[in-house]
């Protein structure tokens, strides 16, 4: 498997697919953490990147492609411009384009099943309806219309889904196929008359190339096909054709009605909507479920497939490619020097083991000091079974502690404060924290003369409280807050 070449965040392998514009590669999405995902990137060819105005319409363009979200669209995920190139990343879908399948099918003699074929067109038709309608992100309709719809850009599943690829790179190249002398090159067996005539396009102009692709899908041929482009461009014009019927005795005269409607010179003649054509396909046949599409595709491009199936195989069991960051591939076992280059697989990762002592070390802190406390009132129940105490101090400084062993007075152990006493002085020995612990409980004021007299008698006050327990507690001259066990059990 040759070396992938990277783009950004893209590593692109292997060609699957080629066409006018653009050869198409299986690649990779490479994201942080070995995120990885299979995609298809659609490298346009250098001629489109040369060209200002095309590379501005395009990006443009792509832009609004991303705007539609369907399960009948090839989601536009990506667009990149590196190194004077034009890349369109796309979802990954495993499957054929609608017009390999027709090739495929014709070299074995054989040619689609009716309800296949109807199917199949009737899920792009859906897809087409979805881009009609996109919005932009203040809800303002978009107006995007495909201008391209062929075969080439119907991709088939083997999950049996039809989704409509290449939304943003129509218009843009549209333009780019008008040449000085005003000739249109391009797909001209799908263009409907006013797309031709370069007057105003809509959707009902996506809804005449879906007519067309129908009518080849039911018929095994070409509808317009031509060696002299004149002469195509002059039968579309008319708007002479023949029923599918004429050339395929299963198809039913409502499918005729149908596709000929489709198919009408008139814009005004055709069904507003792909929505609309859609619905009246469903009503004139029936339909085939997807397990049948999906059954048919594998069967026709299994060797296809096949070949698919290896490149996807191979890229995603890559175990690592070294790339230069200007896009040149190395070879695993050459050694770099490119002191920017990186190993897919050696990318440095965050270090989740340096956070994790950190992490660990608060809740086992926190454990610890739980323990101490624990441990604490386990004493103090010890040492004192009258009282648990809790010592308030000045701010930046906190305590739980066992009450001190000199027990209150006997006489009274909640002995309240005289009624008539006087404010201590600023040099007293009570804290301040502790007077203002006082202050906020509901005791009454508390006060001492002097250091020594506080520590050794508690004066009963003047009024005395209904019980023993309205107070349940008492703070010394100490600042230290004893509690009554009585007034807790």
């Amino acid at each position: 498997m040759d070396l992938p070449l990277s783009i950004g965040r893209y590593l692109l392998y292997e060609e699957i697919a080629a066409g006018g514009m653009a050869t198409v590669h299986v690649g990779r999405l490479i994201g942080p953490a070995g995120f990885s995902r299979t995609v298809a990137i659609k490298r346009l060819h250098p001629m489109f990147a040369k060209d200002p105005e095309f590379v501005s319409m395009f990006l443009d363009e792509a832009r609004l492609a991303a705007r539609i979200r369907h399960a009948n669209v090839v989601s536009t995920l990506d667009v990149v411009a590196r190194d004077g190139e034009l890349y369109l990343v796309m979802d990954y879908v495993r499957g054929s384009s609608l017009a390999a399948l027709f090739r495929l099918a014709k070299s074995r003699k054989e040619w689609l099943p009716v309800n296949v074929a109807c199917t199949i067109v009737h899920q792009a038709l859906l897809g087409l309806d979805a881009a009609h309608g996109a919005t932009d992100n203040h809800g303002r309709p978009l107006a995007i219309v495909h201008r391209d719809v062929s075969p080439q850009n119907i991709l088939v599943g083997v999950d049996g889904q039809a989704r409509v690829a290449d939304f943003g790179v129509a218009k843009a190249a549209s333009r780019a196929a008008t040449t000085e002398e005003g000739k249109i090159k391009g797909k001209l067996a799908y263009m409907a008359p006013e797309q031709l005539l370069r007057q105003k396009i809509d959707r009902r102009t996506d809804v005449f190339a879906a007519g067309v692709v129908l009518w080849e899908a039911l018929c095994g041929t070409r509808l317009f096909a031509s060696d002299d482009p004149a002469a195509a461009v002059a039968t579309i014009l008319s708007g002479k054709v023949d029923p599918p019927s004429r050339l395929c005795e299963h198809v039913s005269k409502d499918l005729d009605e149908v596709v000929l409607k489709a198919l009408a010179a008139d814009a005004g003649q055709r069904f507003d909507t792909a929505q609309e054509m859609a619905l009246a396909i469903q009503k004139a046949t029936s339909l085939a479920p997807t397990l049948e599409v999906g059954a048919w595709v594998e069967d026709v491009a299994k060797e296809s497939l096949a070949r698919q199936a290896t490149v996807v195989t191979q890229m995603e069991s890559d175990p690592g490619i070294a790339v230069h960051v200007d896009g040149d591939a190395i070879s695993p076992s050459e050694p770099s020097t490119d002191s920017e280059a990186t190993r897919i697989d050696d990318r440095p990762r965050p270090d989740h083991k340096r956070r994790t002592p950190g992490l660990l070390l608060l809740p086992l802190g926190l454990v610890a000091l739980g323990g101490v406390a624990v441990w604490q009132l386990r004493s103090s129940a010890h040492s004192e079974p009258g009282a648990i105490t809790t010592e308030v101090r000045e701010p930046g400084t906190t305590a739980v502690g066992i009450a001190p062993s000199t027990p209150p007075p006997p006489e009274s152990p909640l002995a309240p404060a005289p009624e008539h006493s006087t404010p201590p002085p600023a040099t007293s020995a009570l804290p301040k924290a502790a007077a203002r612990a006082h202050v906020v409980s509901s005791a009454p004021p508390r006060s001492t003369t002097n250091s020594a007299s506080a520590a050794s008698t508690a004066t009963p006050s003047a009024k005395a409280p209904d019980s023993e327990c309205s107070v349940p507690y008492i703070i010394g001259p100490d600042g230290v807050k004893r509690f009554n066990r009585k007034c807790f059990q």
